[in-house]
């Protein structure tokens, strides 16, 4: 089964355990005010950083490519998680918003700034009105079967090598993308009814000795493997509504 992201390596890294799913698409490092924004000329060769992947990452950001792609989707289920949505956006002078991530920052790219917006002090509905076009165009190509949304927050604690629990000091920087994430999170459900939602909050803490790093969204093993199970009883269960479709037809 294939399967596209919009998203974080909260969603992909769970892929990394044994299971029966194809990642046909990932777009990550963006926001959906970047993607629904006009392009910005560029070249994916022009993108000089270190790996294939970011190079694509800033690619995809730039020329908008969920938005070209989500006309004509090639995967069975779109997963949807809002984490990389805390980055802040850069205002390109007569020109579109673009992702403030850190693959664009190091790629040190011409670009003709106006302004850096901060994640926390957008203007009144900018992002609203864009997410409104993405579920618009989500909707308009999968079903409400085909679509998972993944609430994913930042969490408080994390646990040591020694398996420990420590508070993050950057508790308030938490607090506030958490709120924001509530709020984006209850606007997506609100907008495309019926859909299905994963939602591990609370469950499980950050991992000090995490692939990628110690992170408030770099969670322990177990929060991916669960994520798994949730995933495939989604799956089961849209089969067997299939099924029974069928029997009655």
């Amino acid at each position: 089964m294939k399967v596209d992201i919009f998203g974080s390596c909260v969603t992909r890294d769970a892929f990394a355990w044994e299971n029966p799913f194809t990642i046909n698409r990932y777009f990550a490092r963006t926001s959906m005010i970047s993607q629904y924004s006009k392009a910005l000329n560029m070249k994916e060769e022009d993108i000089h950083l270190p790996s294939k992947f970011q190079q694509r990452m800033v690619y995809n950001d730039l020329q908008k490519m969920f938005r070209r792609y989500i006309q004509n989707p090639t995967s069975d289920y779109l997963i949807i998680d809002l984490i990389d949505e805390r980055m802040n956006l850069i205002k390109v002078k007569q020109g579109p918003y673009i992702t403030r991530s850190t693959e664009l920052v190091n790629a040190k790219l011409k670009v003709d700034q106006a302004a850096v917006l901060k994640r926390l002090h957008l203007p009144e509905h900018l992002w609203f009105d864009k997410a409104a076009l993405f579920i618009d165009d989500v909707k308009k190509k999968f079903d409400r079967n085909q679509i998972i949304l993944h609430k994913v927050f930042w969490q408080e604690k994390y646990r040591t090598a020694a398996g420990e629990l420590k508070e993050f000091e950057n508790r308030k920087e938490i607090r506030e993308n958490n709120e924001l994430l509530h709020t984006y999170y209850s606007f997506m459900e609100d907008h495309m009814d019926g859909i299905h939602v994963i939602d591990l909050n609370g469950k499980y803490y950050g991992d000090e000795t995490h692939r990628w790093g110690k992170s408030p969204f770099h969670f322990e093993e177990e929060y991916y493997k669960d994520f798994l199970q949730q995933l495939h009883a989604i799956i089961d269960l849209k089969d067997n509504r299939k099924m029974v479709r069928q029997k009655t037809e």
